[in-house]
């Protein structure tokens, strides 16, 4: 992963936030007991859905291009 993100940021991509990932052990599909359910930028009353949610609801509103996961370290990191 950190090849990855070096390779991308020499490229001139801008790291412009990380988000917080669900709990695999308490829920799967992006409701979070401990910080606020991203809102799905397609159907607002649908939850976005999946551990990763926070990182699809930033590309899908385009707030970044694209987001990475490194699945080890359950963070997700956004690059613009």
């Amino acid at each position: 992963m950190v090849t990855v993100f070096l390779t991308l940021v020499e490229g001139g991509a801008t790291c412009v936030g990380k988000t917080v990932v669900d709990e695999l052990a308490y829920s799967i599909n992006g409701v979070s007991k401990h910080y606020r359910t991203p809102i799905n930028p397609a159907a607002h009353a649908r939850v976005p859905g999946g551990s990763c949610s926070g990182a699809a609801v930033a590309v899908a509103a385009n707030l970044v291009d694209f987001s990475l996961r490194d699945g080890q370290l359950q963070n997700s990191v956004k690059i613009r």
